[in-house]
């Protein structure tokens, strides 16, 4: 019998050491709700959903609330859920003016004879099935701003928005941040999905790897799901997702087959990124070639474990919400 397990992700890349205990924090808290939802439900569309839209509504992550801005200051939101049972997939690209994507996403997924919907009609679609629209404004964060400033002036300046100071290493935030999740229940089913903002000043209507299948995110039940995270146009271009699962298939242990697939792509391409991964048989594995990724598990009877930095684990135990 395989244990009902969930594992996240808030993002590969460099981000401050300050930073480390409040997106482990809200890391931590989406595998604890996707983990219960996944129990309560048993549905493991509901557990990525649910892990995902906790880290599309905190400041700490790119996506939803807290997504970087393109160079016209906008919110411009890409995400993508995948179901391993029929392949079934849902995505939205450019979607702007909609507090969790995800969500929409999997509308498209249910709704639609379509994968993905970009741009104007994704978001017309999102208010016809109920979707509440919100100001651009509301969906821009103070470290967004900064970020978009420090990105386009190239300057170390205060930030009149903040009060606060444009710093070398919130430029090179501009990327960070990506939420995925990666669920599997007692049954073999699993399910991934993955949200963004994107890359800090990219040209308005840019979309990149997260809602391309065998991209940023994967999911078959006869083999794993993944989802992953980095510079979107090198994950693209080599279709990162899909080779790790191939790798996968070919019998490689799967935290070696998302680190070798991460290697390649950087050399190859360029860029670097993590993933995580879970097994058809409900094997867990995260792998990353950047300087940090922030992860998150809960299995078995409730087993927590997260990290930060390449080999470091922090393990602690869940207690159940009734």
């Amino acid at each position: 019998m395989i244990q009902p397990s969930i594992i996240v992700h808030s993002g590969a890349g460099y981000f401050p050491d300050e930073r480390n205990a409040s997106k482990l924090e809200v890391t931590r808290s989406a595998a604890v709700v996707g983990w219960e939802t996944l129990l309560r439900q048993d549905n493991v569309l509901d557990a990525v959903e649910a892990a995902v839209r906790v880290m599309e509504d905190n400041v700490e992550c790119n996506a939803g609330f807290g997504s970087v801005l393109n160079s016209a200051g906008d919110v411009e939101m890409d995400a993508m859920i995948i179901r391993g049972k029929d392949l079934s997939t849902g995505g939205v690209g450019g979607l702007c003016q909609i507090s969790n994507p995800i969500s929409v996403a999997r509308r498209v997924l249910e709704k639609t004879k379509h994968c993905m919907l970009a741009g104007q009609g994704a978001l017309e679609f999102a208010v016809r099935e109920g979707f509440p629209i919100v100001s651009n404004e509301s969906l821009v964060s103070p470290r967004a701003k900064i970020m978009l400033e420090g990105v386009l002036s190239k300057n170390i300046a205060p930030s009149t928005e903040t009060g606060s100071c444009i710093t070398k290493s919130s430029v090179e935030e501009k990327s960070l941040g990506t939420v995925g999740a990666v669920a599997i229940n007692c049954r073999g089913e699993i399910a991934a999905a993955t949200s963004t903002g994107g890359i800090c000043a990219k040209m308005p209507g840019r979309i990149g790897d997260t809602p391309i299948p065998g991209g940023g995110t994967f999911c078959d039940d006869q083999n794993c799901g993944i989802s992953a995270t980095g510079l979107g146009e090198s994950i693209m271009r080599v279709c990162l997702s899909s080779r790790i699962a191939n790798f996968i298939s070919n019998g490689m242990d799967p935290s070696t087959a998302c680190l070798t697939a991460l290697n390649s792509m950087t050399e190859r391409v360029g860029g670097d990124g993590g993933a995580i991964v879970i097994t058809k048989s409900g094997v867990l594995a995260h792998a990353h070639n950047s300087r940090k990724m922030t992860w998150a598990s809960v299995s078995g009877d409730g087993e927590l474990r997260s990290g930060v930095k390449a080999g470091e684990e922090f393990v602690t135990h869940v207690v159940v919400s009734k």
